[in-house]
């Protein structure tokens, strides 16, 4: 015996109008959120994403530089595509591993973001004098960055001998 199931129109209207209100009361604040706030608020302005160019130098206390000390680098930079934006978040974060050169100097260039952090100094026979072991620069918030401008005026990271060590 076959039935028809054939739904009411008005049952029809009614889900309808129900699942209208559902997505509006869980999703619409999200998406008023979105285009009121949310990505409008960001990538303009002091949040703006810039080209971003570090130079530094590794010394001894001595003054001397020091060639081959390794450490890690996180660019933060905002998301520029909607899209991406909203499914993988605001920030991306560009990781590098750089190493000084001979003059114990190095370079960042040729990227865009709003953020830099430098860490994880690694060396032989030197670590980093004193406790500070981290830096942070930024370009936004309407003061220009200073530090590490340009390669005639680096940032300075001073290391220090590790305790017993004796290589030349």
């Amino acid at each position: 015996m076959d039935r028809d199931l054939d739904v009411k129109p008005g049952l029809k209207k009614a889900g309808c109008v129900a699942l209208i209100v559902v997505v509006l009361v869980f999703v619409g604040p999200y998406i008023a959120y979105v285009f009121a706030w949310g990505y409008s608020g960001y990538n303009t302005g002091k949040h703006k994403n810039q080209d971003f160019e570090f130079f530094g130098q590794i010394i001894s206390e001595s003054g001397e530089p020091i060639k081959g000390v390794s450490f890690n680098a996180e660019l933060k930079s905002y998301r520029e595509n909607f899209v991406s934006w909203n499914l993988q978040g605001r920030m991306a974060t560009n990781s590098m591993e750089i190493e000084s050169d001979s003059d114990g100097r190095f370079a960042i260039t040729g990227v865009r973001g709003v953020n830099l952090q430098i860490f994880d100094f690694t060396h032989p026979a030197y670590e980093i004098a004193g406790e500070r072991k981290f830096w942070g620069f930024s370009t936004g918030f309407g003061q220009p960055r200073t530090e590490g401008a340009s390669y005639d005026d680096p940032f300075i990271i001073t290391m220090t001998r590790k305790p017993g060590d004796t290589r030349p």
